[in-house]
């Protein structure tokens, strides 16, 4: 268990750590909707064809 007079510099980082929590978690929420969509979306057809 860490001492008391250090809680303090937790607070902070967690502080900073919440919105890259956010950021990182919002970018895999979209990767995950773009593979999804890409999956459900028939194939088009290859133009070089």
């Amino acid at each position: 268990m860490p001492p008391i007079a250090h809680v303090g510099h937790w607070a902070l980082w967690v502080l900073y750590a919440i919105p890259v929590v956010i950021v990182l978690g919002s970018i895999v929420v979209t990767i995950a909707r773009d593979r999804r969509d890409r999956r459900d979306r028939p194939p088009t057809p290859d133009p070089n064809l």
